[in-house]
């Protein structure tokens, strides 16, 4: 994680028999970053995050986001998926530092050994990680069609890996505005509402 307002860098670490890149990692260490290094005072967070298929453009992302507008945590929430390999983001830079760093010892022999190179640094534990997978389905709708039509009057279903940006507001709770392309002309509005109990 890289914070481009305090230009603060969190990592985590873990074996890889532990767990694996899948979305539930994933959202489990925004959701941690978030709990333990962003001020409650800011109402607005934007996501950049690297387009990848299998680790953030599913619906456990998504959702988590709504639920984080629907609890109050942020007002709005926008996260983007810069166009892939013609991007450059913070984090890139982060990871290139790390390895300059790594090269420097001689033998790493153990994972705790990366936690004692850098300064903010976790070492994930396998209670960590949360299953959002079976979380969500609980509040939210697993699917839905588009409010809008297209120009061929047909509804658009959604497919996260078909839209580049994600808007989630306080202002429109259990609704998706998603675009396209990020900052486009066109947007399709996904009503997720909250499932009843």
């Amino acid at each position: 994680m890289h914070d481009y307002k305090s230009h603060h860098t969190g990592l985590y670490v873990y074996q890889e028999g532990m767990a694996k890149k899948r979305t539930n990692e994933v959202c489990s260490f925004i959701l941690d970053y978030i709990t333990h290094y962003v001020s409650q005072d800011f109402t607005d967070l934007y996501l950049y995050l690297d387009g990848c298929v299998g680790q953030h453009t599913k619906h456990s992302m998504i959702h988590m986001c709504l639920g984080l507008v629907q609890n109050e945590t942020f007002k709005n929430i926008v996260h983007s998926y810069p166009v892939r390999v013609h991007s450059f983001l913070p984090c890139d830079r982060d990871f290139r530092l790390l390895k300059k760093k790594i090269k420097t010892c001689d033998r790493i022999y153990t994972p705790k050994e990366y936690v004692s190179l850098f300064v903010h640094i976790k070492m994930v534990e396998t209670e960590n990680i949360l299953d959002l997978n079976t979380w969500w389905p609980h509040f939210f709708m697993k699917n839905c069609m588009a409010l809008e039509e297209t120009a061929l009057d047909c509804k658009v279903n959604f497919t996260p890996s078909s839209f580049k940006e994600f808007r989630c507001s306080a202002a429109m709770p259990g609704v998706v505005k998603a675009l396209p392309f990020i900052d486009g002309l066109v947007t399709y509005t996904f009503p997720f509402w909250p499932s009843l109990p």
